[in-house]
């Protein structure tokens, strides 16, 4: 394997942070973009988007981009205010590193950038892949605006992959602390019908899909990075029932009371998405957790 040196943008967030693990104990030199002064001793290098600045010695020597950076979907409650920072956070970076790699005078081969599977919208039982088209709403037209910034990469020698994510399963992040919570007061909650399909990802299966799409040139465009292994929600919270043990209350909170508390955001909870991942195992990726069930029992236990 060679060693890389890397530039993560958005380093700081859940998956930031499990990847530059990942690749540092991999041997790469890992690079982090934060709005904290430079030290590059720690592998931190300043930028501001928004002021189009950055550290200049940020990309010496970098062979790969990874765009995690963005504003947190599920943080606080869409406001309109909130709303704007969300798009904001995604289009500024995304735009800002995209002229980087443009302006030329880097060694940069492959440049990775977050999306997310919120641009199908609901989707019902039907199998989704990545020629499905863009649904209508906030998070599709957050998606949509997003890699649009991200395929605007000019230069030749820049390989770009779009990974749309899907739910990441991780012990202290992510939507499984929220899933897990209320069967701490001996509940399992089942938000809407409970028959959206969840489709899911393990924090580990991400980054080393991140990884392989970094030296894969096999992988070119826009990927779906989901598990094999989409299940309805009310199936998910009963595999947790049965991995937890013991007894609980099975309580349906209706869509509508959802709408009522969460405005917009409930969509969060009660839309659903049969993600295929079909295309990213043809270039040879292999997930390490295929089930829900072996995906959460590992987390649980940790």
């Amino acid at each position: 394997m060679t060693t890389r040196s890397i530039l993560i943008a958005g380093g700081s967030g859940l998956v930031g942070k499990h990847l530059a693990a990942l690749l540092s104990a991999s041997g790469h030199q890992v690079k982090i973009l934060s709005r904290a002064p430079s030290n590059p001793g720690s592998g931190i290098y300043h930028w501001n988007p928004s002021e189009r600045s950055i550290d200049p010695e940020a990309m010496d020597g970098v062979s790969a981009v990874i765009n995690l950076a963005g504003a947190g979907i599920a943080d606080r409650l869409w406001t309109p205010w909130r709303k704007r920072q969300i798009i904001n956070s995604r289009l500024s970076s995304t735009r800002f590193l995209v002229e980087l790699l443009n302006k030329g005078g880097h060694q940069v081969t492959s440049f990775i950038s977050a999306s997310a599977i919120g641009i199908y919208g609901d989707t019902g039982e039907k199998v989704i892949h990545e020629e499905a088209p863009p649904a209508e709403g906030f998070l599709a037209d957050t998606c949509i605006r997003w890699e649009a910034e991200a395929l605007k990469v000019t230069s030749p020698k820049v390989r770009t992959v779009l990974l749309r994510i899907s739910n990441v399963l991780a012990h202290e992040g992510g939507v499984l602390p929220s899933l897990l919570l209320p069967f701490r007061f001996r509940l399992a909650m089942v938000f809407g019908s409970g028959k959206q399909y969840f489709s899911w990802i393990h924090i580990d299966d991400l980054c080393c899909l991140i990884s392989h799409a970094m030296d894969s040139e096999k992988t070119k465009g826009i990927f779906n990075a989901a598990s094999p292994g989409p299940l309805m929600f009310s199936n998910l919270i009963t595999l947790i029932k049965q991995l937890k043990g013991g007894w609980y209350l099975k309580l349906r909170i209706p869509s509508g009371l959802l709408s009522l508390a969460m405005g917009g955001m409930a969509t969060l909870l009660t839309n659903g998405t049969r993600v295929s991942p079909e295309r990213i195992i043809d270039t040879g990726f292999k997930f390490r957790y295929n089930e829900a069930g072996a995906a959460i029992r590992d987390l649980i236990k940790k």
